[in-house]
Formats: C-alpha cells, sequence, structure tokens
C-alpha cells in the first residue's frame, strides 16, 4: 500500500525546521482550534492518527474508562496530503469535546467543514468543498452564527464545553442576535 511519504516522514528543513506531518499537523490543528473555539476536555488522551476503508472519524479504543481518541482518516487519502490534511482538520473539531460516541450536532459538524476549509485555503491555496450537502448545511448554518459573533463558539463553549449539550438557551443567551430559528437548527442532532 502506498502512502505519501508527507505524511509520515518528516524531512530537514533549513534554518533547523522540519516539514510537516500528520502528527505535527495535529498539534498544530488542536492549538488552532482551541485558540478559536475554546479549550478541549483533557480528560480524553488524543493517541494519533490511523487509516481505515470508513473514515474518516474519531475513534474510541479499548476500554471506554480510559478516555482514549482515535482520529481515523478515509484510507482514500494515503497518497492525497491536502485530502489527509482536510480530514485531520475536520476530526480534531471533535477533540474539543468527545462524547465517547454520541451524534455530534449541526453546530459541531459546521464547525468541523469551516475549520477544515480554512486551513486547506490556507496551507495549500485552494478550496477544498464538501460535496455531502448536509455537511454543507451544517457550514453554512455555522457561518451564519460567526457571522453575527465571530467569538459565539468560544463564548458558548466557555458556559457548556460539550457541543451536544448546548441549548438554544445557551446560545441565545451569549449570542443575543442570534434568532431562535437559527439557534434551533444550528443545535440540532447532525
Amino acid at each position: 500500500m502506498e502512502v505519501a511519504d508527507a505524511l509520515i516522514l518528516s524531512q530537514p528543513l533549513p534554518n533547523n525546521m522540519w516539514s510537516w506531518t500528520l502528527t505535527s499537523r495535529m498539534g498544530d490543528l488542536l492549538r488552532r482550534a482551541q485558540q478559536e473555539f475554546g479549550s478541549r476536555d483533557v480528560s480524553y488522551t488524543p493517541l494519533g492518527v490511523e487509516f481505515t476503508a470508513n473514515g474518516p472519524y474519531i475513534w474510541y479504543p479499548g476500554d471506554p474508562a480510559d478516555h482514549n481518541v482515535v482520529i481515523r482518516l478515509n484510507s482514500t487519502a494515503l497518497t492525497d496530503v491536502p485530502q489527509a490534511c482536510y480530514q485531520l482538520a475536520q476530526e480534531c473539531i471533535h477533540l474539543l469535546a468527545p462524547t465517547g460516541g454520541s451524534h455530534a450536532n449541526y453546530l459541531e459538524e459546521g464547525i468541523s467543514i469551516v475549520f477544515a476549509r480554512r486551513y486547506i485555503n490556507e496551507h495549500f491555496g485552494f478550496s477544498m468543498d464538501q460535496p455531502n450537502p448536509k455537511y454543507s448545511e451544517a457550514a453554512q448554518l455555522v457561518e451564519a452564527l460567526l457571522a453575527l459573533d465571530p467569538e459565539a463558539v468560544r463564548k458558548v463553549r466557555a458556559v457548556q464545553p460539550s457541543f451536544s449539550q448546548i441549548t438554544v438557551a445557551n446560545l441565545r443567551d451569549k449570542v443575543p442576535n442570534c434568532s431562535a430559528e437559527l439557534a434551533e437548527k444550528v443545535l440540532r442532532t447532525f
């Protein structure tokens, strides 16, 4: 099986620097996600990245009490560095507030798409679209929320860190100009 070297082999660069791999990108993405959307739940330990035929998603290996979490990317991205990074960026959002397997809402999924698009545009210089209409809708809802207040997610996660536990009241309290309709749509179970 072929794997793009850039995903796993760090190469020396000028000025005592090293090239990015999935591991170093994961660290950078987690830092960025926390800066933009609030702290991650540190009771979970991110173990790393692996590939599987039915990814991307996060997986909780072993005993649930251990709170270990692995990012699984789709094996079709083994030779596609931008696609692997897009998937990695999406899944890093889910590391902010892992649920142990319960379903995400439109807010969490939308943030994952918006965040991944930004990352690809910044690091690879092109746009990557989400072909699934449900994910695109989630991203549009999040973009509408962030247009009202770029700090909306950070503010609401300061009072309720778990995306799946955020209520319409939580969201509207922290973003008063958010309509009830938008709040209800963005907080629906995905």
